[in-house]
């Protein structure tokens, strides 16, 4: 399946293993989890996430997060996710490669991805 973000190139999408259930309460729940305020001291970012159909957004302002469902009109970057989001924030998958590989579509600036992930990861701290 193709999936467009506004402004950015169509990707592929793979589909979640059938036992899988995402949400957007799921997602923001993961975000929060991953969060890491350590990483997020001085930043002042809000990114918009496509994640299997559903739209969340995240704002990081100085070590603190919110999170919310829905468009964020002034988001630095927009996230075409799909289904390996996990992986993105698990370290599986580097930001770079989930673009090369059409495993995600940006809209902003690219570099923005490596400081989300930076910022939310579940790897060990």
């Amino acid at each position: 399946m193709c999936s467009p973000l506004a402004g950015g190139t169509h990707v592929r999408r793979a589909s979640h293993a059938p036992e899988e259930i995402v949400t957007p309460d799921s997602t923001s729940t993961a975000l929060r989890m991953a969060f890491r305020s350590e990483a997020a001291r001085g930043v002042h970012l809000g990114y918009e996430l496509h994640v299997d159909g559903s739209v969340i957004h995240t704002r990081v302002d100085n070590a603190r997060l919110a999170t919310g469902r829905g468009r964020l009109a002034d988001a630095d970057l927009h996230i075409e996710a799909g289904p390996r989001l996990h992986a993105l924030l698990s370290g599986e998958l580097r930001p770079g490669e989930a673009v090369d590989n059409g495993e995600g579509t940006l809209v902003g600036n690219r570099e923005l991805l490596a400081r989300f992930v930076e910022i939310f990861t579940v790897r060990p701290r």
